[in-house]
C-alpha cells in the first residue's frame, strides 16, 4: 500500500481552520478598535458641543466637525439645557461590514 500523500487532507483542512480562526479574529479585532473609536469621537464631540454651547455657538455644528475630524459620522445630537449630547458612528470593514456607535454627553465646562 502506497502511503504517499496521506496527511494532505487533514494539513489542508488545519491550514483551512486557522485561516478561518485568523479572518475571525481580524473582523472581531476591526470592530473592537471601530467602538473605541467611536465612542472617543462621541466622547470629543460632546465636549467640543457644550463647550460651544456655553459660548453661544451651535454646539451640534462643532460636535459635528470634531467627531468628522475623528473620523466618525455624527448620527444624533440634542442640546438639553446646558447639557449636549453626541452619537456617533464608526463604520469597519471585514468579511461582514458593519459600524459601530458611541454615545456621550457633556455638561457645562
Amino acid at each position: 500500500m502506497n502511503e504517499k500523500g496521506y496527511a494532505t487532507l487533514p494539513a489542508a483542512a488545519i491550514i483551512a481552520a486557522l485561516v478561518f480562526l485568523a479572518a475571525l479574529l481580524g473582523a472581531a479585532g476591526a470592530m473592537v478598535v471601530a467602538q473605541h473609536r467611536a465612542h472617543v469621537a462621541a466622547e470629543l464631540a460632546a465636549v467640543a458641543g457644550a463647550w460651544a454651547h456655553s459660548r453661544g455657538e451651535d454646539a451640534c455644528a462643532v460636535a459635528s466637525t470634531v467627531a468628522e475630524l475623528n473620523g466618525a459620522k455624527m448620527r444624533h445630537c440634542l442640546v438639553d439645557g446646558a447639557d449636549v449630547q453626541v452619537e456617533s458612528r464608526v463604520g469597519f470593514s471585514s468579511p461582514t461590514k458593519g459600524a459601530a456607535l458611541g454615545q456621550a454627553r457633556a455638561g457645562p465646562l
